[in-house]
């Protein structure tokens, strides 16, 4: 007797969720699609997807800016080892002719 009162207060509140709205099995039947059709139509729903294009737009313009950074410190550095390979030059020819003189120096 008890098992019997047991199943039927399940099958009851089985059929009981089942039955109401936005219930996962209301969702699993394919109707999901219609629901976000209809919320796509909200002007809710319309602003968010500008929001999100502006967002997106944003992204993308940082990444520009990043990108544009990146060559800046990449031509800063640049040239800062052009004046460093330029120095460096410049202190191989004065040891040569100092090497040079003293070479010359100890000859005669």
């Amino acid at each position: 007797m008890s098992y019997r009162l047991i199943t039927t207060a399940l099958l009851a509140s089985l059929l009981a969720a089942c039955a109401t709205e936005n219930t996962a099995s209301h969702y699993a039947t394919g109707d999901d699609a219609a629901v976000v059709k209809q919320g796509r139509n909200r002007s809710v729903a319309q602003l968010s997807e500008s929001e999100l294009r502006q967002h997106r737009r944003q992204r993308v313009d940082a990444a520009e800016e990043m990108a544009l950074d990146v060559v800046k410190r990449r031509a800063q550095n640049e040239q800062l080892q052009d004046g460093l390979s330029t120095a460096n030059r410049a202190l191989e020819t004065v040891n040569g002719v100092i090497g040079t003189i003293r070479n010359l120096r100890w000859g005669f």
